[in-house]
């Protein structure tokens, strides 16, 4: 949705205040972002997704960046032990359990995991080394017990002297590359560190036998920890680029600063374009420059499709986040409005997007033929968010008739971008993208996700909410929004909700929409779940944070659009239809106990309880319709009853006690000068009391007794003065009271002498 203007929000119906510090919402939870980045694979890099100043979702993305390498840890295992063996369970033993869970459970692991079962009766040497790595795991991951030294270096020397003698007997590769592979993790983490042995180890017992196993590229990580600055950089390039256990962790260490040297050390175009990839990983803003020399030296790359999904990613944030929620790029600035990068243009950034655009259509001719419907997936993305969707169209045909790729991500982004690009197209849901919609949510769960599967449907839905808010069907966007869990606006204490989303857009005939979807007796399946919504409220009742959106919620809020509107007995006609308890349940209950017809600029939201009269909503629209009509009846009322119409009026607004008859949540929030908003009539009536100060005015100048003339006089004053911003009337009114009464009167009130009395008087 395009910025709103609830952007900082007190909430007065909460039931506490939130910390002083406010309600801070981080970028992963808010950046707009259509193509899920797992479509290029390299969950090891899943950290480095996106582009900001803090990690992507750390716990879960670091977690699954060390997934990838024990995956192919747990396949090489199966090779050694068989196929029958399932995956599951070597998993389990390798992985799932905790070193001390492991030690915990292994007699049961004996009996029930057939990984462990197999080893016990078939290869006892196997599963000793199984429980010293285990061992080992529990030494380099846990600090001294008694905090003396930091890692238990007694039992690392422990487990060194038993990892030689295991090493000494060892007589497969397998078995060795293992061991020796322990041995140099271990001594890694000992006090000093062995280097000399660590490179002896890695050169003489891992390198010549371990093949294409994840151990070789893992143990050179070690090694090469003990070599001066720019070797280092060089051999965390090569770890980088042929393994996959330690690739997250060589992309922390490496240092831009070295990479000239590094580049030095290259020996052909494929090392010098790792290196190049390496550092452009670690650019925040644009990297098409970088992309673009390491497309020229190694076009078939396989870190290209990364960093081509990573630049997408990076134009999605830009153009798309800002246009979809209230939020700025996440990428270019921090919750807290510090700026991160440069600022830059919408037409600057659509510049950028054709730059990648055109890059793609080269890596198309010249790249790896694996990597095609990505690259045409791609394609049709970037013309997607730039509007071209001929071009999208094209590229989307393309990508979706090429042989059906490997990737379950991949696919499952090609039906949601089907989805999108329909929907641009046709501007309205049908039945045909109802089904698609619904079934593309299914197939975003692929079993391997990085970025949640319900993360993905709920950008999908946002997206869908914004083209149907576009478009005019406010019905079933709002209802849409329900099913999203994205942050597409913020307040003080949370995130912006879908019914004020709704309040902000929706007319009486989009409430009637809303109602006739609630009712409707033969709903498809799609109708059913897209009713089936809920959304906090403001109940008062923080155990149910989440309600159905129910025909009496709709109906008062239908009801207030009339009074905003100054439609009042339409108004009261559709409050009619709600019932009676309705008014008597919070939030509501909280203002019951108010007098809307009466104004204490001392005391404007009654705190000290002196209101003597009552009134809920549907008997103050009563009331005040049987004020206006009495007025126009009885010239002798038509002062004091217009004159109470507009205590009414203020009290309306967000400045009164009873603002909840003109929105849902009362905002500390003012326009500023320049913003459309203040032009609007709900605004100037909202926040700039022009429907009550007209209303003083007029009791102004029908009234006859100069009391209630100066009351009224002064009222229009304190209008036109908080419609400013000051607390103390202004003088623009009182220089029509010509009576020498009323201006005695005037300055009695505002000496605050008579003030009481007068308010008592004329209520």
């Amino acid at each position: 949705m395009p910025g709103r203007l609830i952007g900082s929000i007190a909430f007065a119906l909460m039931a506490s205040a939130t910390s002083a510090c406010g309600f801070i919402i981080y970028e992963g939870m808010y950046r707009v972002f259509l193509m899920r980045p797992e479509v290029a694979g390299f969950h090891e890099l899943a950290p480095y997704y996106f582009t900001t100043n803090t990690l992507f979702e750390p716990g879960r993305s670091i977690e699954a960046s060390g997934r990838p390498g024990q995956q192919r840890n747990v396949l090489e295992w199966q090779g050694q032990v068989g196929a029958n063996i399932p995956l599951s369970d070597i998993r389990e033993a390798l992985y799932d359990l905790s070193p001390t869970e492991f030690w915990r459970r292994f007699d049961e692991l004996s009996k029930g995991n057939a990984f462990v079962e197999h080893l016990a009766s078939k290869d006892t040497t196997l599963l000793a080394y199984l429980r010293y790595a285990r061992r080992c795991e529990k030494l380099v991951n846990d600090y001294d017990p008694w905090e003396f030294t930091g890692m238990d270096q007694g039992g690392i020397d422990r487990a060194l002297d038993d990892g030689r003698r295991m090493l000494s007997r060892a007589t497969s590769d397998f078995l060795r590359i293992r061991i020796a592979y322990q041995l140099i993790r271990a001594m890694y983490y000992q006090y000093g560190g062995d280097w000399p042995e660590i490179q002896r180890l890695y050169h003489e017992e891992v390198l010549p036998h371990a093949g294409s196993s994840w151990i070789g590229p893992s143990a050179r990580f070690y090694a090469a920890q003990g070599l001066d600055a720019d070797t280092l950089q060089y051999e965390l390039s090569r770890v980088f680029d042929e393994g996959i256990d330690k690739r997250f962790r060589c992309r922390m260490l490496f240092e831009t600063e070295h990479s000239a040297q590094t580049m030095h050390m290259a020996r052909n175009d494929h090392e010098r374009a790792v290196i190049h990839a390496m550092a452009c990983m670690r650019r925040f803003g644009r990297a098409a420059k970088d992309i673009e020399r390491i497309a020229a030296l190694d076009p078939k790359n396989s870190f290209l499709p990364f960093l081509l999904v990573r630049e997408v990613n990076k134009i999605e944030d830009w153009l798309l986040t800002s246009k979809l929620t209230e939020f700025p790029s996440a990428s270019r600035f921090s919750p807290w409005g510090d700026t991160l990068q440069t600022p830059s243009t919408r037409a600057e950034d659509l510049r950028y997007l054709q730059q990648i655009h055109g890059l793609l259509h080269t890596v198309l001719d010249k790249g790896d033929a694996d990597q095609r419907p990505l690259y045409h997936l791609l394609c049709a993305h970037l013309s997607f968010i730039a509007g071209n969707l001929d071009d999208a169209e094209e590229h989307l045909r393309i990508a979706e008739n090429l042989p059906d790729p490997k990737s379950a991500h991949l696919l499952a982004q090609l039906r949601m971008e089907r989805v999108m690009l329909d929907l641009s197209c046709e501007h309205k849901l049908t039945p045909r993208l109802e089904a698609a919609i619904m079934s593309t949510s299914l197939a975003l769960e692929t079993g391997d996700d990085v970025v949640q599967a319900s993360t993905m449907r709920d950008q999908l839905l946002l997206f869908v909410a914004g083209e149907l808010f576009t478009h005019g069907d406010v019905a079933r966007a709002g209802f849409l929004l329900c099913h999203s869990e994205r942050a597409f606006g913020q307040m003080a204490w949370g995130y912006t909700t879908p019914l004020m989303e709704i309040e902000e857009r929706a007319n009486a005939a989009d409430y009637d929409h809303m109602i006739a979807l609630l009712e409707k007796p033969d709903k498809s399946s799609f109708e059913q779940w897209l009713t089936d919504a809920s959304c906090w409220q403001a109940t008062g009742d923080w155990a149910a944070e989440e309600l159905p959106i129910t025909r009496e919620k709709l109906l008062d809020y239908k009801s207030r659009w009339y009074v905003n509107q100054d439609e009042m007995e339409k108004a009261l006609e559709i409050a009619r239809l709600i019932p009676e308890d309705y008014w008597q349940s919070y939030p509501y209950s909280r203002f019951n106990r108010d007098d809307p017809f009466r104004v204490d600029v001392a005391d404007p939201c009654n705190a000290q309880k002196k209101d003597l009269i009552h009134y809920n909503k549907r008997q103050l629209l009563e009331e005040f319709i049987c004020l206006r009509k009495e007025a126009e009846r009885n010239p002798a009322r038509r002062a004091l009853n217009t004159f109470l119409l507009a205590n009414a009026r203020f009290n309306m607004s967000y400045h009164g006690k009873y603002w909840i008859m003109s929105r849902s949540y009362w905002t500390s929030y003012e326009p500023e000068d320049d913003d459309k908003a203040v032009r609007s009539t709900f605004w100037q009536h909202y926040a700039g009391l022009s429907r009550a100060k007209a209303a003083y005015v007029e009791a102004m100048r029908l009234a006859k007794d100069p009391e209630l003339k100066a009351l009224a006089c002064f009222m229009a004053d304190h209008c036109d003065a908080r419609a400013r911003g000051f607390n103390s009337p202004t003088s623009r009114y009182i220089k029509e009271l010509r009576d020498d009464k009323a201006k005695e009167a005037y300055a009695s009130i505002t000496e605050c002498i008579g003030y009481e009395g007068y308010i008592a008087r004329y209520r």
